[in-house]
């Protein structure tokens, strides 16, 4: 049950289209697959930290 509340809190839907629209223009922009694969990873890191540190900095 407490794992799914970690995955809400990333919010998940957002974190997958930025990471995905990142990944995207990095692969568009002629970086290797490499490049691609390693910038989506950093961007995707990014994106659950930020979603998990404002749930809970709005945490009651």
């Amino acid at each position: 049950m407490a794992g799914r509340g970690v995955l809400r809190a990333c919010h998940p839907e957002a974190t997958a289209v930025v990471t995905a629209l990142v990944t995207t223009l990095a692969v568009a922009s002629g970086r290797g697959p490499a490049g691609s694969a390693v910038l989506g990873a950093a961007v995707l890191c990014g994106q659950l930290s930020v979603g998990w540190c404002n749930d809970a900095v709005d945490a009651p």
